[in-house]
């Protein structure tokens, strides 16, 4: 019979198996699943089917498994089962590269790499006689009986070698076994099953499941950036409630506080005998008129020197205190303010380790001093530090200078501006 009309039995398949040397008590795990497999074969291999069919079958196989051990031992079934028709059912290259749906130069480097296994020997010999890239090569109608004259070999080989893991691999324990045998079971018997078809669909499928995967990841993201704004809005509150700012309350009612109703008084004037008394009017404007004793509240700023007084004491009051602002990167308390300035007075028993403990923060939240004074001056009586702030790091820097000893902290207004990006502190540390 013709290669391309050679009908595959059951005699061919039980030859097949038995070339193979399958170890079934590996594949069905000690015969545990040995109906399971049996079921298998039969239905895979059935009566009837020409080369072209089971190649088809073989195909369908590693189209539908998704799991790469199953996937890969189909592949090696399909190749063994060429290799299987090319030496004992007299199958040339050309004949089974006409039935198959795989390229010349793939069928020739699946026989070479067969025989080399058999014979390593022989290598330079087998490499020759399966150069074949396409349809004009030399040995396309090469067949095993050529292969048999020219090398002085017989026929007697075995589908497998000692080293060789895939007629052990057990197959079906994997869950997707059995789901595979019985998908390939309803296939097979429709007769509106194209495996053209199926392939057509498979990017259709890629395609919802890319579109799957997206949608989850934007969920994903979502719930994530959730969460972490949640965290983030907690943090803050936790401290801003940590940080504790005194703010003077002026206008704060004290409800102690009595007032007497009130009541119309009667100009008694009139009714005070002025001749009694010895008041002559004439004499008014003999009395002197005594001004009343003013009394202003002393300057908070301290001069060192005759150097820090203006020139013009006119003009400085009349600016709010800028002098002492623009002259000497200082500040003071004025309600026009426009510029929040913060005031850290610690008490501390040890100067020298709050000193320490200041010098690694301002080092950490990269602080610059102002103008040019050193940040840890010593001053009668303490410590002073004029620091410049990063505004990003205010909160957490304030936080943690109110833990290096005894603190509290001072929100005021000040003229003048501060540098872009960054908030003005004083640091007083008072030596106890």
């Amino acid at each position: 019979m013709e290669p391309g009309k050679y009908i595959f039995d059951k005699t061919d398949y039980d030859d097949f198996k038995n070339w193979l040397q399958l170890n079934l008590d590996g594949i069905t795990w000690q015969g545990k699943f040995g109906a399971e497999f049996e079921d298998f074969w039969t239905n895979f291999f059935i009566d009837g089917l020409n080369l072209s069919q089971l190649v088809y079958r073989f195909n369908y196989a590693v189209t539908t498994v998704k799991v790469g051990p199953i996937s890969s031992w189909f592949l090696w079934l399909r190749d063994k089962f060429i290799v299987y028709v090319f030496i004992y059912r007299e199958f040339t290259v050309m004949d089974i590269a006409m039935q198959v749906e795989i390229s010349i130069s793939e069928l020739a480097v699946v026989l070479r790499n067969f025989f080399l296994e058999k014979l390593p020997h022989y290598d330079d010999e087998i490499s020759e006689l399966f150069q074949i890239t396409n349809v004009s090569s030399e040995n396309l109608s090469l067949g095993f009986k050529d292969i048999m004259t020219k090398l002085e070999i017989g026929d007697d080989f075995s589908g497998t070698h000692e080293d060789d893991v895939m007629p052990s691999m057990e197959i079906t324990l994997y869950r997707e076994w059995g789901t595979f045998v019985a998908q390939m079971k309803r296939d097979f018997t429709s007769k509106k099953f194209s495996l053209d078809k199926k392939k057509a669909l498979m990017p259709a499928r890629e395609i919802l499941r890319l579109a799957r995967d997206f949608v989850l990841l934007i969920v994903l993201g979502v719930v994530v950036i959730t969460l972490v704004r949640m965290i983030n809005t907690w943090y803050e509150e936790f401290l801003t409630n940590k940080i504790s700012i005194y703010e003077p309350q002026f206008l704060q009612i004290d409800s102690n506080l009595k007032f007497k109703p009130f009541e119309e008084i009667e100009d008694k004037a009139d009714m005070i005998d002025l001749d009694r008394v010895g008041i002559d009017l004439e004499d008014e404007d003999k009395f002197k008129q005594i001004e009343a004793e003013v009394f202003q509240t002393e300057s908070e700023v301290v001069l060192a020197s005759w150097e820090s007084l203006p020139k013009d004491f006119d003009q400085t009051n009349l600016e709010q205190s800028a002098y002492e602002e623009q002259t000497k990167d200082g500040y003071r308390e004025t309600r026009f303010g426009n510029k929040k300035v913060y005031r850290v007075m610690m008490r501390s028993v040890n100067a020298e380790e709050s000193k320490k403990n200041l010098n690694e923060l301002i080092s950490k939240y990269s602080i610059s001093q102002v103008d040019n004074v050193s940040p840890g001056t010593i001053v009668p009586g303490g410590l002073y530090y004029n620091l410049y702030v990063p505004r990003l790091a205010l909160r957490e820097f304030l936080t943690e200078v109110l833990e290096v000893d005894e603190a509290i902290l001072y929100e005021n207004l000040a003229r003048g501006d501060n540098p872009p990006g960054v908030n003005k502190v004083f640091v007083w540390i008072k030596t106890i």
